[in-house]
């Protein structure tokens, strides 16, 4: 059963001396499943983009021990109906529990990034399980911190607004600046 929302700091945006509080992390069959976005301070996403979802499938179902996550991230223009979809792999780094380094598939398997869960639980002792992702700038795509709920539990503006304080009470400059000093969008 997942633990209260709990959030972390992360060396992946930029150099931190803030300690994390997180004493759990989500495992494999936590990951895996579908994530809705909530908000993002990545223009990446900010960019005339809605629906947007991510899907993580355990590579080796049969092992407690995944080795990758498929994922699938889908969303549509504003003013479109056509679903654009990409897919790569993530593989954990062993070295910082946590962290993942992102591969992409097909057109996109030239492209790398890294990303870190910073914050993971449910919301108030509800249902609604959140998701809050780290993504380390990359040639094509800023830095940004992003915010998920688990597909069928929606979260409301409040919610996130109590993600972003949990973040905030980190006391973690970078981490704060992503939340606070950048546009923070509900998509």
């Amino acid at each position: 059963m997942p633990q209260p929302f709990a959030a972390r700091s992360t060396s992946l945006l930029g150099k931190t001396n803030a300690a994390g509080k997180v004493d759990h992390l989500p495992g494999f069959n936590d990951l895996g499943h579908k994530w809705m976005m909530a908000a993002s301070s990545s223009s990446l996403w900010l960019d005339q983009k809605q629906g947007i979802s991510v899907t993580y499938v355990d590579t080796t179902q049969s092992s407690n021990t995944a080795s990758s996550l498929n994922d699938q991230t889908t969303y549509t223009t504003i003013g479109s109906l056509k679903q654009t979809t990409t897919m790569g792999v993530s593989t954990p780094l062993d070295s910082h529990p946590g962290l993942f380094n992102w591969r992409g598939a097909g057109w996109l398997r030239m492209v790398s990034a890294q990303w870190e869960v910073v914050g993971f639980g449910t919301i108030k002792g509800g249902d609604s399980l959140v998701l809050v992702v780290a993504a380390a700038k990359t040639l094509f795509s800023p830095q940004g911190l992003s915010v998920y709920y688990r597909e069928g539990h929606p979260i409301s503006g409040e919610d996130v607004d109590w993600v972003k304080n949990g973040i905030r009470e980190l006391d973690d400059p970078v981490l704060t600046a992503e939340v606070d000093l950048r546009q923070y969008s509900y998509v």
